[in-house]
């Protein structure tokens, strides 16, 4: 595992799978929110419910927190993050009250279907990984630096498990394709998490 905190490595020059994913989509954007530093004026809802989302997965891989207790937590973090006046909501009828609903009915899904594993090895996992130009060998002046969402065992199978909330369910090109699983795999494989 890696020694230095997550937060550390975040204050060094570097590149996050979302920067560079960013600069691929839309430079300019890349530019007024990583180079020039810009904020927007709102934070999107998704962005706090995907927080309180990954808190309480969290919770539930690295404590004996019940299903109550989880779904007190979930909603207690989501009130918290969504009361804030700066939250932008993305459709007319999405509000706090819609989204704290979708997050438990999410929550008893998520914990009816998927088993509580063996052991969790790890939860946001911090890595620091160059990059270099498979042809040249040419190495980027900054790492890529990231964190894995949960690193978890059952018996001899070790997973990551990269957590997503998104509206839309990821396509097949998407999950084979998409730069974020790509540099997971590659950065499990230097934290000594092989076949992860």
């Amino acid at each position: 595992m890696y020694a230095t905190p997550l937060y550390e490595l975040r204050q060094q020059p570097h590149f996050s799978v979302s920067s560079i994913k960013t600069f691929l989509t839309c430079p300019r954007k890349y530019r007024y929110q990583y180079g020039d530093r810009l904020r927007p004026d709102f934070k999107p809802a998704a962005l706090a419910f995907g927080s309180a989302w990954h808190d309480t997965v969290d919770m539930y891989l690295t404590t004996d927190m019940g299903h109550d207790e989880l779904r007190t937590h979930l909603r207690d973090g989501l009130s918290q993050r969504l009361s804030d006046n700066d939250i932008l909501y993305d459709d007319e009828d999405e509000n706090e009250d819609a989204l704290i609903d979708l997050g438990i009915k999410m929550l008893d899904a998520f914990v009816s279907k998927v088993p509580k594993p063996e052991r969790t090895l790890g939860v946001e996992v911090p890595f620091s990984m160059t990059l270099a130009h498979p042809v040249t060998g040419e190495v980027l002046p900054v790492p890529l630096i990231g964190a894995l969402d949960a690193v978890v065992s059952n018996g001899e199978t070790t997973a990551v498990w990269e957590l997503k909330t998104g509206k839309r369910r990821w396509d097949r090109n998407q999950t084979e394709f998409d730069l974020q699983p790509t540099a997971y795999t590659a950065a499990a494989e230097e934290l000594g998490y092989g076949g992860a």
